[in-house]
């Protein structure tokens, strides 16, 4: 029924990572033991379509030393941006990107977080849900276990949403993560669903707020003056605060929410990567035919043309963004956007001990020494690499004759 994959091991070894797969598949499944991110404690299989890889599944168990971190096997790595590769496994790494609030980040957590971003893996774990509840008292639920996501198997829709689930982990302190797998020619992905929702734009905010105040109906005790009727006036009773229920108020105030946003702003659109706002007509088509090419050399080409279509999108988007700020606060403001959306997570800032910092003196002191060093490097003025002079020009001396024919035209 089952078949087993480990890494390449010695009798003497101990392996940290397996996975079971289903004999009925085992003609689309190819254990990859010679990758070089391939360790006891990482299992590296291919899911194959054809010839062609559908998804590298990336198993991980991270047993990190005392000091340190034991994830340098796969941070030197470059991973194939043509390739829709999920990293999935035990980290035991703690980020702001995915650990539940008053966490400690891991000293490596970053270096992580920025092999992400240099690669477009994404976490696709469900926000702020727990995956590890320890049984010892003091234990606090943290977020251990993660799904690593690049940019084209998550654009391609080949992976569905990740569930978390204490119940299925077969009586493990860590919570199982269950995700399905969809081949690109899946009819369960043609056409793929409308996303809900309405893509925010900051330039639309005041046309915004102003349908939601005429919208918000006049029963409720926080309407303003100038909102609007609404068109059942059996809401309407003695007073401005009479209403029939609080659950009508909230569907009220919800409606106007919705009405407003559905006046002033653009519905998502498919694909929906997240809402970013980099994404447009040219990533759309490159997306399509990413889903629709070939296997072999057609899907390949098109993949990599989804991948530099997606990256000059971000190129124009930032540029306009930068090229259009005419205030410092516009500037800050693009300043918090990571990959094409607003965020409040910042890494956290460490003295010289990679002692942990939360005094505002010491923060002020570390940004100092940051961007005004007290010994900044010298830089010689000559180098061996520098291109030769330019010869310099020779004017043709400017003579008596010269001045005369100048002036002969000129007049008091």
């Amino acid at each position: 029924m089952w078949d087993l994959h480990t890494p390449r091991y010695a009798p003497t070894d101990t392996c940290k990572v397996v996975t079971y797969t289903r004999k009925s598949i085992a003609s689309v499944i190819r254990n990859i033991t010679l990758h070089p991110m391939a360790s006891l404690n990482t299992l590296i299989l291919d899911v194959l379509d054809n010839t062609s890889i559908t998804l590298c599944l990336v198993n991980v168990y991270h047993a990190h030393p005392t000091t340190g971190h034991d994830l340098h096997h796969i941070l030197r790595q470059e991973p194939d941006d043509t390739v829709p590769t999920a990293l999935v496994g035990d980290f035991n790494t703690h980020s702001p990107v995915w650990s539940l609030p008053g966490c400690t980040p891991s000293s490596w957590g970053t270096t992580l977080t920025d092999w992400m971003g240099a690669w477009g893996f994404q976490c696709l774990n469900p926000i702020g849900v727990p995956t590890w509840v320890g049984s010892r008292e003091g234990d606090q639920p943290s977020v251990l276990d993660l799904v690593l996501a690049n940019d084209i198997a998550r654009y391609s829709a080949q992976l569905g949403d990740v569930t978390v689930s204490l119940p299925d982990s077969l009586g493990s302190d860590h919570a199982a993560l269950i995700f399905e797998i969809y081949p690109l020619d899946s009819i369960a992905i043609i056409p793929p669903l409308a996303p809900s929702g309405f893509k925010v734009d900051d330039e639309l905010k005041d046309l915004w707020v102003k349908e939601f105040v005429m919208l918000l109906p006049p029963c409720l005790p926080y309407a303003p003056e100038h909102s609007t009727v609404p068109s059942d006036l059996s809401v309407i009773r003695r007073g401005v605060t009479a209403h029939e229920s609080i659950d009508e108020s909230l569907n009220l105030f919800n409606w106007a929410i919705n009405e407003a946003s559905r006046r002033t702003l653009k519905p998502n659109r498919v694909p929906d990567p997240r809402g970013v706002r980099w994404w447009n007509d040219a990533c759309s088509m490159a997306h399509t035919l990413a889903q629709t090419a070939p296997a072999g050399r057609q899907r390949h080409l098109a993949a990599r043309n989804l991948r530099n279509t997606v990256a000059e999108a971000k190129r124009a988007w930032a540029h306009e963004q930068l090229n259009e700020a005419v205030d410092a606060q516009n500037i800050w403001r693009l300043a918090k956007a990571r990959k094409g959306r607003r965020t409040n997570l910042f890494p956290p800032l460490r003295n010289a001990d990679n002692v942990l910092v939360d005094n505002p003196e010491q923060k002020a002191d570390i940004f100092r020494a940051k961007f005004f060093p007290g010994e900044p490097r010298q830089v010689p003025t000559h180098h061996s690499t520098n291109h030769p002079p330019i010869q310099p020009w020779e004017w043709a001396p400017i003579t008596t004759e010269d001045v005369w024919a100048a002036l002969r035209t000129t007049t008091n």
